[in-house]
């Protein structure tokens, strides 16, 4: 658990830092779209697998994350693409 430095990938997005636990040997295997990064692992994805979606986030062991705004607004855009019908 310590400082970590998260990297969207979206064009524009500002890189930000989170005291935070961050999994370790993940690997993109090319079938997600992987929305942050956080020292190249992938730390926030999203895929279809048939009609459905899902989204994953390996972010969030503490409260300090959820209320950065920049970690809010990354998870409220995986939200909402969740939730598209």
């Amino acid at each position: 658990r310590g400082p970590l430095h998260i990297e969207p990938t979206a064009a524009g997005a500002t890189p930000f830092d989170v005291v935070d636990e961050v999994y370790t040997d993940l690997v993109d295997r090319g079938h997600s779209d992987v929305l942050a990064r956080c020292d190249g692992q992938p730390v926030v994805w999203r895929r279809t697998e048939g009609s459905s979606r899902v989204g994953v986030t390996t972010l969030g062991h503490g409260p300090d994350t959820y209320a950065h705004p920049r970690y809010a607004a990354l998870f409220d855009d995986l939200v909402g693409w969740l939730l598209t019908p």
